[in-house]
């Protein structure tokens, strides 16, 4: 998985010394992908099995998003 580039040059100030992602205060999103070589696997039967393999090991970061940040607005 990739995680977009950061658009501050600096982590925020304030933070606990012992903060443990202060890099992620850089950025002001945060955009976490995968890319796929092979494009013609929507147009197969191996789409749903892609999208749902994707949401797996997306998990992690969305699990911690909403324990850390809150769940996403409805």
């Amino acid at each position: 998985l990739d995680v977009d580039e950061p658009e501050l040059k600096r982590p925020i100030s304030g933070l606990h010394e012992n903060h443990p992602h202060p890099d992620l205060t850089r950025h002001k999103h945060l955009v976490v992908t995968q890319t796929e070589h092979r494009p013609d696997w929507l147009a197969d039967d191996q789409s749903a099995k892609v999208l749902a393999d994707f949401a797996d090991k997306a998990a992690p970061v969305l699990n911690w998003l909403n324990q850390h940040v809150g769940p996403p607005a409805t």
